[in-house]
């Protein structure tokens, strides 16, 4: 079998419509895991661990 792969990244400019209209114009996506991502997150750099 011999099929080609391509992988590259899916540029979209900023504002586009990806159907979740208000959220698509947020540079920063804040929902109710926010605050446990970022406590993830530091715990993991306080660790020197890399996630």
């Amino acid at each position: 079998m011999s099929e080609l792969y391509e992988v590259k990244p899916g540029m979209i400019a900023f504002g586009s419509c990806l159907g979740e209209t208000q959220v698509d114009r947020q540079v920063f996506q804040i929902d109710d895991n926010f605050i446990h991502y970022c406590q993830t997150k530091l715990l993991a750099r306080a660790k020197k661990m890399v996630l």
